[in-house]
């Protein structure tokens, strides 16, 4: 929302969750008919078009973008630490990566898939950089005052 205001616009509709369920639902209160125009990924998950049409609204899909993806240059090794943003980024980490970093999720779909994957993650409280910084912050802390060897880990 504050990205619109500052170019001088108002949202209309704001989720209280940081999913596509989450928006899925605060439109289905909005009550509007439709139709929901969506932009969204080239292969977006499909929860939000699915709960939307579900419901009787029409849906109009636009692809405004595609993750493109770089082979991991072999002469890098995996990061100590590594933010996942999307599902599809978690589809295209290397398995050195996986099996290697650790990971801070944004949302619980991105954990879940980092779960699936068998990565080693938490979630951050909120999608942002603030909340990605408290968290290193505490592990670091929780680091240097309770191990000698690595990470704080919590999954």
């Amino acid at each position: 929302a504050g990205v619109f205001e500052k170019a001088g616009r108002r949202a209309d509709l704001i989720s209280p969750q940081t999913s596509a369920a989450g928006l899925a639902e605060a439109f289905l209160r909005l009550g509007a008919g439709g139709p929901v125009g969506l932009l969204q990924a080239e292969y977006p998950l499909p929860v939000l078009r699915e709960r939307l049409t579900e419901a009787g609204m029409a849906v109009r899909s636009l692809a405004v973008y595609r993750t493109e993806t770089r082979p991991w240059p072999r002469t890098v090794s995996p990061p100590d630490l590594v933010v996942v943003a999307s599902p599809s980024a978690v589809s295209v980490l290397p398995d050195a990566v996986i099996k290697n970093s650790f990971c801070i999720a944004l949302g619980a779909t991105s954990a879940e898939y980092l779960r699936r994957a068998g990565a080693h993650f938490d979630v951050v409280a909120s999608p942002g950089v603030a909340a990605v910084l408290a968290w290193v912050k505490a592990a670091g802390e929780a680091t240097t005052s309770h191990h000698d060897d690595g990470l704080f880990l919590r999954n």
